[in-house]
């Protein structure tokens, strides 16, 4: 692991490098082609742009096209929010 990465205790280590490496993923497909139709969003990223509670974004993650990084990161595309955006629906 590089520096600057963590691994807490309180979680199964290979749970925290599952997720260190999903970090890394999201930074270098947010830093490679900066199309805003390619933005991968956190759930509270995409709750905000649909004025809608978190919950509501992973109840509907497969609607929403969303990406499951590993067990416990999920993250939406941004053109799946917009899509959605456009049928004017919540």
């Amino acid at each position: 692991m590089g520096p600057g990465t963590k691994v807490t205790s309180s979680v199964n280590p290979l749970d925290a490098l599952l997720d260190a490496l999903a970090d890394r993923i999201v930074a270098r497909l947010r830093n490679g082609d900066p199309s805003p139709t390619d933005d991968l969003l956190t759930p509270a990223e995409a709750a905000a742009l649909l004025k809608v509670d978190r919950r509501w974004v992973y109840k509907h993650a497969d609607e929403l096209g969303a990406v499951h990084l590993t067990r416990r990161k999920l993250r939406i595309p941004r053109a799946g929010i917009e899509r959605r955006l456009k049928r004017g629906k919540r």
